[in-house]
């Protein structure tokens, strides 16, 4: 069954609240609270870790005339991220850089298309880290593989498997000492790097809307 807009909507809400319920106790004091005296800055030391849950959509910017539609798209992931090294640096640079490790897929919501098989996604992003604030920019790159469904080959795609990749760049507010939730502005690629001659592949823009726990 093919994704409909208000299944995504209700997704995107769960999404969302999910961490405020799961705070609920302090959240209200959480956000008056000083940076100093919730910490904030400690989740970005070396070796500290995050995981992340991010949902969002997609939209093909480029059609073929030989492809039927431009093609709408949901992706979701679920990822592990390591610290590298304490935030430093001068002024609006201050930061960090986090590796990311986990698992991508999603499904179409037009098209000849039905879904998008999980794959392995890595991404590398630099945190940008203002002392005494709880909102983070930052920016990234992304990259990985999927299986897509076998009716968009020869129109798409050249196979079922194919390689995503694409910069991003967002921005996310603390809750509390250990969640946030996030917004992103993602560039997507997927084609299988001319493994098969009709290899066309999608270019698509979208966005994703995101939770993350952050632990030792």
């Amino acid at each position: 069954m093919k994704f409909h807009l208000t299944s995504l909507a209700f997704i995107l809400v769960v999404v969302v609240l999910v961490p405020f319920t799961l705070s609920a106790g302090d959240y209200e004091q959480g956000m008056t609270a000083s940076v100093a005296d919730r910490g904030f800055e400690s989740n970005f030391e070396a070796m500290k870790w995050e995981f992340k849950t991010e949902l969002g959509s997609f939209h093909m910017y480029e059609k073929r005339k030989f492809q039927p539609t431009q093609l709408d798209y949901v992706m979701a992931n679920a990822l592990f991220g390591l610290m590298l090294y304490d935030p430093n640096g001068p002024w609006i640079f201050r930061g960090n850089t986090e590796l990311f490790m986990g698992l991508t897929g999603g499904g179409y919501a037009n098209g000849p298309g039905t879904w998008i098989a999980p794959g392995v996604i890595l991404a590398i992003q630099y945190n940008f880290v203002p002392e005494e604030s709880r909102w983070i920019p930052f920016v990234g790159f992304n990259g990985g593989f999927v299986f897509v469904d076998s009716a968009l080959k020869h129109v798409y795609v050249g196979s079922e498997f194919n390689f995503s990749w694409g910069p991003y760049l967002g921005i996310r507010c603390f809750l509390d000492d250990n969640w946030s939730i996030q917004a992103t502005a993602n560039y997507n690629h997927m084609s299988n790097g001319n493994i098969t001659s009709d290899n066309h592949g999608i270019d698509a823009l979208g966005g994703m809307i995101g939770v993350s726990y952050y632990f030792n």
